[in-house]
């Protein structure tokens, strides 16, 4: 339904092109009035909120409300992507988050992906607190009815993804990575033999990095992370994105700094053949589940930590001792 090049096309002398790869700002703050204008031109919220009798009230230019239900066209990027759960929605790819407070859910919110940066959202606020209700399947109840509209339409439909395609914009399992600049996928690299070459290898290149710990991270956290390259350094990332692990390989640190909250870090020497202030650095980074809103910041547990050392052990001993 979508290949590399998106194009949005109206009945009028405009047409804009959103390149899947490389990425390309194409979110409402950027693409400027008259492209956007393309775009509400296809896609009329209030139609897709339309039931029966019922008239839904427009809110402003990109947006519709009918009752407890509002459907917008809205800026949708990477983070939205990253913390939400992707969901199939009448034949395409969707992604929700349910909203809570207190504890109870509140409200949950659907975006249908137009492009690298840019969405229709359907959205459920229920005007009276439901105690355990599913929000969500209230919504893809409405929310289908609206994609099935985007979908019949002949300028609308070649917008929308398959569950399985990639409206990220960055390859492969980047879309996994937290902060996606720079995002490359991995690439073994011969290593050294000696361990001081091997840790100056690994301190000046990503992929060298990642080659040192590819290895143990899957023997040790199994097969679902996925070793990437981006600004920063190696990556290891899931699907679930529950957890990310950072490895890194610093020259003359000393000591092992604290991390952020939510991170678990483990810091050893390289050996007696390097200098003792370079340090190997392991970091475990938990996150919510996907789909969840919350303002709590997960932890890392008790086993993961473990693997943590578990995983730098190896290196040292494979590759430093």
């Amino acid at each position: 339904m979508r290949a590399f090049v998106l194009c949005l096309v109206a009945f009028v002398a405009v047409t804009a092109c959103v390149s899947a790869e490389p990425a390309q700002d194409d979110s409402i703050s950027a693409i400027g009035p008259v492209t956007l204008g393309v775009i509400v031109g296809a896609i009329d919220p209030c139609v897709l909120l339309g039931a029966g009798d019922a008239k839904p009230e427009p809110e402003g230019e990109w947006a519709c409300r009918l009752g407890e239900f509002r459907a917008a066209i809205t800026d949708f990027g990477h983070q939205q992507r990253y913390s939400a759960e992707p969901v199939g929605l009448a034949g395409v790819k969707a992604y929700q988050t349910a909203r809570y407070v207190g504890g109870e859910p509140a409200s949950c919110v659907i975006h249908v992906p137009l492009g690298v940066t840019v969405a229709t959202e359907f959205e459920y606020i229920p005007a009276a607190p439901e105690h355990a209700a599913d929000h969500c399947a209230v919504l893809r109840g409405r929310a289908s009815a609206g994609v099935e509209v985007l979908a019949e339409d002949p300028d609308t439909g070649p917008l929308l993804y398959l569950p399985g395609e990639n409206d990220t914009g960055v390859p492969g399992a980047c879309a996994d990575l937290t902060n996606t600049d720079g995002c490359e996928p991995y690439r073994a690299t011969p290593l050294p033999g000696d361990p001081a070459s091997k840790f100056s290898l690994a301190v000046t290149d990503s992929h060298a990095r990642c080659t040192l710990f590819a290895d143990p991270v899957a023997r040790i956290y199994g097969d679902a992370f996925t070793p990437v390259v981006a600004t920063g350094g190696c990556y290891f990332v899931r699907p679930d994105h529950r957890l990310q692990i950072q490895v890194m390989a610093l020259e003359n640190e000393g000591t092992c700094e604290d991390s952020h909250p939510g991170t678990f870090r483990v810091c050893k020497s390289p050996g007696t053949a390097i200098d003792s202030t370079d340090l190997l650095v392991v970091d475990v980074t938990a996150h919510a589940r996907r789909g969840m809103a919350s303002t709590d910041v997960p932890r890392v547990s008790e086993k993961d930590t473990e693997r943590a050392l578990a995983v730098l052990d190896h290196v040292l001993a494979r590759h430093f001792a």
